[in-house]
């Protein structure tokens, strides 16, 4: 049966949740390193509709860094 409680207890579903809602966060406001005239900017530097840090690389090393937190701390708090 389903629970609740345990599927919050879970390192990746607490994960997949802050990921998920700081992308949300990110697309809404989307800051000018990541969008060009409200359109995401592509990976490179030659353009200014170029930048070092497209949303997907953020976004993706964002996911790693949240896990391993949230994995350190559900470690330490056992």
């Amino acid at each position: 049966m389903f629970n609740i409680s345990n599927t919050f207890k879970s390192t990746i579903c607490v994960s997949l949740l802050a990921y998920v809602n700081l992308c949300i966060i990110f697309y809404f406001l989307k800051p000018n390193i990541f969008f060009h005239n409200d359109k995401p900017k592509k990976f490179g530097i030659i353009n200014n509709d170029q930048t070092l840090f497209p949303f997907y690389l953020v976004a993706l090393m964002i996911s790693v860094m949240i896990y391993f937190i949230f994995t350190i701390y559900k470690y330490n708090s056992d």
